[in-house]
């Protein structure tokens, strides 16, 4: 009878863990959601790399619609902004830097431009390279509202001609 009700408060409680990690993981997407933030893994081992929810959202991707997969991500980088992204996660890999950054453009199937900001930290251990982890945000809205208050800096409110801080820069 001991050894029945020890086997039995042992599956209550590992099914109490993982109804509270079931929440949690809940929790997390919404947090994700709200601050326009995903998250992504990259097993360096076996190269497999998995994306938050938020993460497909921000890259124009439906969740779980593809396979997550570094091409993928590229494919959706700005052309302009392939080669920095690739420098900068090669020298996370290539041990150069513990971790990186770096804010570029995604380019969504419709045609339009996000701004994204992404952070990359490498994982080793013994053998090498472990996993790589890192966020990636949807700063649109900041660089929007950067834009506009460089424009109301260097130009006049009301004719919206440049004004003469920017008449002395040209």
């Amino acid at each position: 009878i001991g050894h029945a009700l020890a086997t039995l408060r042992a599956a209550v409680a590992r099914n109490e863990a993982e109804a509270a990690l079931r929440r949690n993981e809940a929790l997390l997407g919404r947090a994700e959601a709200l601050a326009h933030v995903g998250s992504w893994e990259w097993d360096m081992r076996t190269q497999t790399l998995q994306w938050s929810e938020e993460t497909y959202r921000i890259l124009g991707f439906d969740p779980y619609e593809a396979e997550p997969h570094t091409s993928l991500a590229m494919e959706r980088t700005h052309p302009d902004d392939r080669a920095a992204l690739k420098s900068k996660l090669d020298d996370v890999i290539n041990g150069e830097v513990l971790s990186s950054e770096l804010d570029y453009r995604v380019q969504l199937p419709d045609g339009n431009i996000r701004w994204v900001h992404t952070k990359a930290e490498m994982e080793y251990h013994d053998t090498g390279p472990l996993r790589m982890t890192g966020v990636l945000q949807d700063i649109s809205e900041r660089r929007a509202y950067e834009a506009r208050l460089a424009e109301i800096a260097s130009h006049d409110n009301l004719t919206g001609l440049p004004n003469r801080g920017r008449f002395a820069e040209l």
